[in-house]
This record gives structure tokens, sequence and C-alpha cells, in this order.
């Protein structure tokens, strides 16, 4: 990527083996992008579990580098469309599922400013519409006490009031 002109990417959901790897490549001199890698707080394969992925969130500093930057947590708020798990307005063809929401929207608030004042980047996974909108109005909420918080939307999605 970097020959190509690429200097950084964010990497979402990640695992401790993916930091290993990437920390070993840079300790060599090898890696040339910046890779922000965030650590999933809720979503795990059948190989973690929730206690080992928060103890990994807890001890991602350890593989920080030059170019590798474990700094971000995300927050799976509902499901994705393969699975009929993201959270629409209108139930699936064939099915009576509208999809899933993981947190309520007092949730998400809790969430996301606790990462903030840890100084931790939250990113919120929002698949489905109506959690695009149940995710975007509650997040607003500690952008408004915590000044280095940003809200990006979309150019598709339109910002619910």
């Amino acid at each position: 990527f970097h020959e190509l002109g690429f200097t950084s990417t964010r990497v979402a959901a990640v695992a401790e083996d993916h930091l290993k790897a990437m920390k070993s490549l840079d300790d060599k001199g090898e890696l040339k992008l910046r890779l922000s890698f965030a650590m999933p707080e809720n979503y795990f394969d059948s190989a973690t579990s929730a206690e080992e992925q928060m103890a990994l969130i807890g001890r991602s500093d350890k593989y920080a580098t030059k170019h590798v930057h474990p700094d971000a947590v995300k927050l799976w708020t509902d499901g994705t469309q393969v699975e009929k798990g993201a959270w629409l307005t209108k139930k699936y063809p064939g099915t009576d599922s509208v999809g899933t929401a993981h947190f309520t929207p007092e949730q998400i608030v809790v969430k996301h400013t606790k990462h903030q004042q840890i100084g931790t980047s939250a990113i919120t996974h929002a698949c489905g519409i109506r959690q695009v909108h149940e995710s975007l109005a509650p997040i607003s909420a500690p952008t408004q006490r915590l000044l280095s918080t940003q809200l990006r939307t979309p150019p598709h999605q339109p910002v619910p009031n």
C-alpha cells in the first residue's frame, strides 16, 4: 500500500495476533504504513471471550510502535445485513425480524463518554438504517460534553434531529 502512495489506514475489529504481527514487522523496519487499529468491545468470535477481549483492549498499548497505533475501540450496535441482524425500520423479506439493537441509546452515550474520558477513540458499527439513526442521536450527546469528539456521517445518511 505504501508504494501506491497510501500513508495510513484504520483497521477495525482486530485480534491480538494481528497486533503482534504488525508490531513484529515494524520492529524489523519492514512496516512503512501507519496503521490505526480498533479492537471490538462487544463482538467476539468463538475463540475469544468478552473477558479476553476487554483484557486485550487494556493491554493494547504494549503493541504500539512508530507505525502501529492500537488507539480505538469498535462498538457493534447492531448486526449485519448478511445475517439479517442489521436493525431496520421494516422487516427483512420473508421474516418477522427487523434485526437487533445491541445497546439502548443511553448505553451508547455511556460507552462513548467512557472511551473519550480515557483517551480511546470509539468507532460505532451501525449497519441498519434504524440503528444509524438510533446511534447518531445519542453519540451527539458526548460530542457536546467532550470537545475532542467528532461525529462523522456518511453523505448518503441523513443525520436525525
